[in-house]
């Protein structure tokens, strides 16, 4: 409002050049009282005069003033028309873009909600792969450990057979010599086998030559029985 008054002050001043640099009649000639008294009224007359003029044209300049400023609204109404156009332009182009947007979102959400589940899937894979695998490591484990224990009782094994190879390799040796001593023992024993058959064949047929000859002897006792008593003979006999 202050504005506005300071302008339309300019506005006046511009247009109407003060009064007071008019020629002062009274002061600069020499008149009679009724010619005074007339100047004065004039002088009244022009300032009342200037004083309507003055009005009318701060009134004047207040309608300028106002003119300028519904031009200025209009103008600036216009702006607004056109801003308000374009920001309803630009509205629905967002409200597509928004559209457009949500669609997308949707869609995304869709595909997140997809890879959710896919992750979630792949996470329950993997947990059971992991149990699978610490399960594999313990049986690996274990399996290394059993590994170790047969590895130890297959070298225990081993130092026995060793042992065991040794001890058969000494009954070899030890068998050969027995061998060998039998095979000795064999020769000895055939060697006195084939003596004791000789020496018994030997001896049945003393044995049978000697009973020939006894019986001989007792066929010549059965004749000479009529000599000696038989149990004489019978005693030289066994005797002889």
């Amino acid at each position: 409002e202050n504005l506005l008054r300071l302008r339309l002050q300019e506005n006046c001043q511009q247009q109407n050049p003060s009064l007071d640099d008019l020629p002062e009649y009274g002061a600069k000639t020499n008149c009679s009282p009724d010619r005074i008294d007339q100047l004065q009224k004039v002088e009244k007359e022009l300032a009342r005069v200037k004083l309507h003029n003055k009005t009318i044209q701060n009134k004047l300049a207040e309608k300028n003033c106002a003119l300028e400023l519904a031009n200025e609204g209009v103008q600036m109404l216009s702006n607004m028309r056109a801003k308000i156009g374009s920001m309803l332009e630009r509205s629905r182009q967002e409200k597509d873009i928004r559209e457009k947007l949500e669609n997308e979102i949707k869609l995304e959400n869709k595909k997140v909600e997809a890879l959710s589940d896919h992750i979630e899937k792949l996470m329950i894979h993997l947990k059971h792969e992991a149990t699978s695998k610490a399960r594999a490591i313990l049986e690996q484990a274990k399996t290394g450990r059993e590994v170790e224990l047969l590895r130890t009782r297959c070298d225990t094994m081993i130092k026995r057979n060793s042992r065991k190879d040794r001890v058969i390799v000494e009954l070899k040796e030890g068998g050969k010599i027995l061998e060998d001593q039998l095979r000795l023992m064999d020769e000895k024993y055939l060697e006195l086998r084939t003596k004791l058959d000789w020496t018994r064949l030997h001896t049945e047929k003393v044995v049978s030559r000697k009973e020939e000859e006894l019986r001989q002897l007792r066929a010549k006792f059965a004749l000479l029985s009529n000599i000696a008593p038989e149990s004489r003979v019978k005693g030289v006999l066994f005797d002889e």
